[in-house]
């Protein structure tokens, strides 16, 4: 009959079973392990005197003279309210450890893009804002802002507060 040859030897059905089987398996082993170290949450604000940075980028730098060998890309962008939330390759949190922080400003509001040409020329470019923190926050031989990545993060999550 026509219905026993889908589950006999390579009749259809276990075709089927087998695949599906495999797919599952692969599913499994690929979400198991993560490659890597534990990753925690790191949130926070950062603040300059007692306003928040209105953007930008934080890079969490391993530091390494304080033992702290972790890898991979561990950056956060600063939201309009000063907060921010790391991820590690794209992935939340960050490993525990001692890090140096980087600021990198926000883009400046240029106003319009200066390579878009409409009617009469170009578009306007405003000039680039006043800066909010000091140059040094962008270097990381100079900065001296620091997170100290722990298990448990801090109530109210990291505060950073450069200086002008």
């Amino acid at each position: 009959m026509r219905g026993q040859r889908l589950w006999e030897h390579g009749g259809t059905g276990c075709r089927l079973l087998g695949f599906l089987g495999f797919s599952l398996g692969v599913a499994l082993l690929s979400g198991c392990g993560g490659g890597g170290p534990a990753l925690v949450p790191v949130e926070g604000q950062v603040l300059v005197g007692k306003a928040p940075l209105k953007g930008g980028v934080l890079t969490l730098l391993p530091d390494t003279k304080k033992g702290n060998t972790a890898k991979g890309s561990i950056i956060a962008s600063i939201a309009a309210d000063g907060t921010f939330k790391v991820m590690t390759d794209g992935k939340p949190g960050a490993p525990v450890g001692p890090y140096k922080v980087t600021i990198s400003p926000p883009p400046p509001d240029a106003g319009g893009d200066p390579g878009k040409l409409e009617k009469g020329g170009p578009t306007k470019v405003a000039a680039p804002p006043g800066r909010q923190v000091n140059p040094k926050y962008e270097d990381p031989t100079t900065t001296d802002l620091i997170i100290d990545v722990a298990a448990t993060p801090p109530a109210g999550g990291y505060k950073l507060t450069p200086s002008r």
